[in-house]
């Protein structure tokens, strides 16, 4: 008969792989303590099976992490709130980071950059230039909530970054920001409603739903208040020097006051086909600007405006085509002003119904957004079978009322795809969905807010 006797190190091995705590420990020890492999070995295998250990060591190193664990605090890394269901787990944990702002503040102040060619926006820089300058200077470093996922595989707990879904995320929060970026904005809403899609209820996702969920609020307000920019009188002529040039003018007739309108000219050839096109600003406020045009365009003002166009190509026929492209909101709104004349001072009963569901902007810090993200909207959206049957996809926009007690009370159709009963599947969805409530310094408030829903066949 044998014994087998087994060492303290053994067993301490054998509980560092028992518990979700103990587990999450010894990857940001390994990860902190450089031992990369280590890291890596206490990953999932779904993250093992898409990345391999050299894709692991580029993307989840700690920058600099001798110089957190040599300067910085003792605790590099804190597990909070672990919430454990069956075989998978969801843990808080906040992870010492270099604070480079206050460590630019404090080299700036004890002197040590003064003699030094350092670029201080980069990272890299400014560490490697001051070398032992930190040896006399305690290290800045703040901590940031991390959510990190687990999952049980052969009884043991297993560290899941979803790699793969993250990765994919990413690519597309790029390729929306690039369709922002060149005015596409009905693009850029589909590639967001993607995002949040594939990001659904993922807790690996969970920190950057927010941010997607506010751009994606920020694109739809814009591009859901182009339609309100009128252009009006376009016509091509020669200006006061005799060069020629596209003029004509521009009203908002939406309720927001506009610090900037862009607008682009496309020059027509013969068969109406633009061979060239310029972007223009009539309205453009910067601290640069002066006189006329740093005036921001307000709720029911015009604007006239002129462009040369010097740079034109001979195909030109002397045709244009001019549509807003992009604006930007103001940061100081104006208050509703109503003209006290006979016929608001005594309205008819219909003129009150339509004064009651116009949609006014109300101003909020905090958008409204709905309980479990959007992807929470897009779970509630019942496919119409007429839009089924006929291969029908794309994004309706809707503008709704969120009240102050997080419920849809009112929606209208700002982009529709008329006689699919997408309209409707989209506003039967947001008025199904739950919503935390808009915030105007700390105080819930009910407001106006545009919403895209995407439909897409799968």
């Amino acid at each position: 008969m044998k014994l087998f006797f087994y060492t303290p190190l053994f067993f301490s091995l054998l509980l560092s792989q028992t518990t979700p705590e103990s587990v999450i420990k010894a990857y940001y020890k390994a990860l902190y303590n450089s031992d990369i492999n280590e890291a890596y070995g206490l990953l999932a295998d779904k993250d093992k099976n898409y990345m391999n250990f050299n894709r692991f060591s580029e993307k989840h190193s700690i920058p600099q992490a001798h110089l957190i664990k040599s300067k910085g605090p003792k605790e590099t890394f804190r597990v909070g709130k672990i919430e454990v269901s069956g075989a998978k787990a969801v843990a808080e944990v906040n992870i010492a980071e270099l604070n480079m702002g206050g460590i630019v503040g404090t080299l700036f102040g004890s002197a040590l950059l003064s003699d030094l060619d350092v670029d201080v926006k980069d990272k890299e820089s400014v560490l490697n230039a001051v070398g032992d300058a930190f040896k006399d200077i305690d290290l800045p470093v703040q901590f940031d909530l991390h959510i990190v996922q687990m999952v049980k595989e052969g009884g043991r707990w297993k560290i899941l970054l979803n790699q793969e879904m993250m990765d994919k995320i990413k690519e597309l929060k790029a390729q929306a920001e690039a369709l922002a970026e060149t005015n596409d904005f009905e693009s850029a809403i589909d590639k967001y409603n993607s995002i949040l899609i594939l990001g659904g209820e993922n807790e690996s996702f969970a920190t950057e739903r927010e941010k997607i969920e506010k751009e994606l609020i920020g694109i739809s307000e814009i591009y859901n208040y182009l339609s309100k920019i009128q252009i009006k009188d376009i016509r091509v002529g020669k200006g006061l020097t005799g060069e020629k040039g596209v003029f004509g003018e521009i009203k908002n007739t939406g309720d927001r006051t506009l610090d900037k309108v862009e607008i682009t000219i496309y020059c027509l050839d013969k068969e109406g086909i633009p061979v060239f096109d310029e972007d223009y600003h009539p309205v453009l406020v910067t601290e640069f600007s002066f006189g006329n045009d740093n005036k921001p365009l307000k709720p029911n003002y015009s604007k006239k405006f002129g462009y040369k166009m010097d740079d034109a190509p001979s195909e030109w026929a002397g045709d244009v085509s001019v549509v807003v492209s992009n604006v930007e909101f103001s940061a100081i709104q104006p208050r509703e002003v109503k003209p006290m004349t006979p016929s608001n001072v005594k309205k008819n009963i219909e003129d009150e119904k339509t004064e009651e569901r116009r949609v006014r902007f109300i101003p909020y810090d905090d958008p409204p957004v709905p309980v479990g993200g959007y992807g929470a909207i897009q779970r509630n959206i019942v496919y119409p079978e007429i839009a089924q049957e006929g291969g029908i996809e794309g994004t309706v926009v809707i503008q709704a009322f969120v009240s102050k007690e997080g419920i849809v009370t009112e929606t209208v159709v700002l982009k529709g795809i008329p006689n699919s009963g997408l309209d409707e599947a989209a506003m039967d969805a947001i008025r199904k969905t739950k919503f935390k409530p808009a915030k105007q310094r700390k105080r819930a408030v009910g407001v106006w807010t545009s919403i895209p829903v995407n439909f897409r066949l799968r």
